[in-house]
């Protein structure tokens, strides 16, 4: 019942968000993740929010896969990006380096969750993955198909 573009619309009115809405908004996520099976074991991150997340880290002026995927973005790191990003504007995320302007609405409620979600996975870091679930899905079918051929 989370993502980034359905808290925002609910949570996040203030432009930059209040500190009402802030707080509002790890409340809820914390609350979705509540029943969630806890995590184990490497916390991997995929897609638009953990890209955006690993390219604003490392301030990239455009966006590199070789430089992002597979990188480690230090939770500490994360911390720093949602702190930022909450006392932003949407006009000047806009002007971050490594921000697809597109994104610049939504991207504080995207990383707060991937920030969430890595607190509560109790992790050092998150692997950054510019691959996306069908990726994965297919990787896995290969690979069990392998298994399949070689018994």
């Amino acid at each position: 019942p989370i993502g980034s573009v359905r808290l925002t619309e609910r949570l996040l009115r203030g432009d930059p968000p209040t500190a009402t809405e802030r707080e509002a908004l790890v409340a809820t996520i914390d609350k979705a993740l509540e029943g969630l099976p806890q995590p184990q074991g490497e916390l991997v991150a995929l897609a638009g929010t953990a890209t955006t997340a690993a390219a604003l880290h490392l301030g990239l002026e455009a966006y590199d896969s070789a430089r992002i995927d597979g990188m480690r973005l230090p939770v500490a790191g994360l911390a720093e990006l949602v702190e930022r990003l909450g006392g932003l504007s949407v006009a000047e995320r806009r002007t971050l380096p490594g921000l697809d302007a597109r994104r610049a609405d939504v991207i504080y409620a995207g990383a707060m969750i991937l920030y969430r979600v890595a607190l509560r996975a109790d992790v050092c870091d998150v692997v950054i993955s510019d691959r996306g679930v069908r990726w994965g899905a297919l990787e896995e079918a290969a690979d069990e198909l392998a298994a399949a051929g070689s018994a």
